[in-house]
């Protein structure tokens, strides 16, 4: 558990405009935060959605919860990316 809360906002149009601006860099900024298994969920839904901003915004929750829980360690030992990973229980939440 962490000693502290974390929280962080993101807001999904500023990160859609980066990811679109650099071209390929939604699938390297993806496989350097993603887990293996977030990674390819993250395949799959590239090839599934013909809507890039559902696909945005998936990336964006997974980006905003590694960055809370970075921010709720607090000043000992920091958390690399790939150390959080986001779950979904049976029931969707």
């Amino acid at each position: 558990m962490f000693p502290n809360i974390g929280v962080d906002l993101l807001h999904l149009p500023r990160l859609s405009a980066l990811l679109r601006r650099r071209g390929t860099y939604m699938h390297r900024f993806a496989s350097r935060i993603l887990t293996s298994s977030e990674f390819g969920a993250f395949q799959q839904k590239l090839r599934g959605s013909e809507d890039a901003s559902a696909v945005v915004r998936w990336l964006g929750v997974r980006w905003a919860a590694k960055e809370a829980a970075y921010k709720a360690g607090g000043v000992g030992r920091r958390l690399q990316w790939k150390e959080v990973e986001v779950r979904y229980l049976a029931s969707g939440e």
